[in-house]
């Protein structure tokens, strides 16, 4: 009998040793995880501030490039092409960080108006037109914005060079939105950072996200307020169609804005704490604005037309019938479809929604709607006054069409919609689509396709 209890009590003993080890292995693996991940965070801001600094640099040579009377245009299209790069891949760096939706909204606005206005002072000089007066004033106003927004990140990344950046505790109250928050650099530093950049002066330019563009009231939203009750029930019908059924949906938080919405957290019906996806949702009508399941594909197996296919009959459930897709982009494992509706024979473009689907499985892991909500209305297209045959005189003669005009409605800078023919041809060797007004015979746009590896890139 006392042989038997010391086997008991040494095989309990083994167990708690063993349960020990494990722990301590968990909490290694936990805490190494943590470090690598944090790691990750602060290559990416630390990128974020190399382009901001950039932003900063490129906008003071383009205005010494345009001073000279004799000015190299070749010289200020490359500057102000560039300050297009930065700003993107600087937004890009910003947007991955730890930081609650919405958090560095007007700095987001910011980096994305002063790449825009660089790209359309880029197409202005090739196309041959004068940079004017107008142009130089706004030119400085986004330099001395982006001296204050340099200095300001300038502090952020003196914090984190000296380790006080906690990316780690911002993720979890991100993540678990707690009520009661300690005082950091790190949130001191972002949050002035967006104060800075909500307090920049109005700036108007003919660029689609110039301020009287963006502020432009949603055309596609319509209907009734919806309860937040109504919209977990939304959210839970969208991810059942998204091959997601066994999911409970929760409102951890609303947006505000030009397309004020609920933001939901989307997890397992039998594991609520493993979430799956988050999604926003209006708080007019209910519709999707955007979804995202950050989960990372396996190896592919499935081509870019099935992935289509599984896209299409995703918006089809949804009720979008006539639609058709654009070009599509691949990368990481990943399908980006746009598609756009078609009515009376025409693609129309301002309607624009995206489709992401996993390459692995088919699963739709991605959505965004703010396109179509933004721009969808019932519209009385304008008969064309020139046929497909005449719209083919309005292109270069060296120019090999490879299919039929396609009507397209598409959109300007100046948020002005044009019911063109879309045609696509090639010459040396590159393709390219023209559109050409289907009122005036007029060619008044042409877009370059570029192959990548990712896919078509329009430019």
């Amino acid at each position: 009998m006392e042989r038997h209890w010391r086997t008991v009590v040494t095989a309990a003993a083994i167990l708690v040793v063993l349960s020990v080890l494990w722990g301590v292995s968990q909490t290694n693996a936990r805490r190494t995880a943590e470090r690598q991940l944090a790691a990750s965070y602060q290559e990416r801001f630390f990128d974020a501030v190399a382009h901001i600094e950039n932003i900063e640099v490129l906008l003071g040579k383009a205005i010494l490039a345009l001073a000279p009377a004799k000015r190299s245009d070749e010289l200020s299209v490359t500057l102000f092409s560039d300050l297009w790069r930065q700003a993107f891949a600087a937004q890009a760096n910003l947007t991955q960080l730890p930081l609650l939706q919405g958090a560095l909204m007007h700095t987001g606005k910011y980096l994305t108006q002063v790449g825009d206005f660089g790209y359309m002072l880029a197409r202005k000089i090739s196309a041959g037109e004068a940079i004017d007066e107008e142009d130089l004033v706004k030119l400085e106003e986004f330099r001395r914005d982006a001296a204050v927004v340099n200095q300001v990140i300038q502090e952020a990344q003196a914090s984190a060079a000296r380790g006080t950046m906690p990316w780690s505790d911002i993720r979890q109250k991100t993540n678990l939105r707690l009520a009661r928050r300690s005082p950091e650099v790190s949130e001191d530093r972002f949050a002035r950072l967006e104060k800075q950049a909500a307090e920049f002066p109005t700036i108007i330019y003919d660029g689609p996200f110039s301020d009287h563009v963006v502020q432009q009231k949603p055309k596609g939203l319509t209907g009734s307020p919806v309860s937040e009750e109504r919209a977990r029930q939304i959210a839970e019908d969208f991810m059942a169609k998204a091959q997601q059924e066994s999911v409970v949906a929760e409102v951890v938080g609303q947006v505000d804005g030009s397309l004020p919405s609920y933001q939901l957290r989307i997890a397992h019906a039998a594991r609520k704490g493993q979430e799956i996806a988050r999604l926003d949702i209006t708080r007019t009508h209910g519709h999707v604005v955007w979804m995202l399941n950050a989960r990372h594909p396996q190896e592919s197996t499935l081509t870019m037309d099935e992935a289509a296919r599984k896209a299409k009959d995703f918006l089809v459930a949804l009720g979008f019938e006539h639609i058709v897709p654009t070009y599509a982009n691949q990368a990481d494992g990943w399908a980006i479809i746009p598609f756009a509706p078609l009515q009376d024979g025409a693609i129309i473009y301002p309607d624009l929604i995206k489709v992401t689907v996993a390459l692995d499985n088919g699963e739709i892991v991605g959505f965004e709607g703010i396109g179509y909500i933004m721009n969808h209305h019932d519209r009385d297209l304008p008969e064309p006054k020139i046929t497909a045959e005449q719209a083919l005189q309005s292109v270069s003669p060296n120019l090999e069409i490879v299919s039929e005009p396609q009507l397209a409605l598409i959109p300007l800078e100046t948020l002005e919609e044009v019911l063109t023919y879309e045609i696509k041809g090639r010459i040396n060797g590159q393709n390219y689509v023209n559109y050409v007004d289907a009122l005036s015979g007029e060619l008044i746009r042409i877009l370059q396709i570029i192959d990548t590896p990712e896919g078509p890139q329009a430019i």
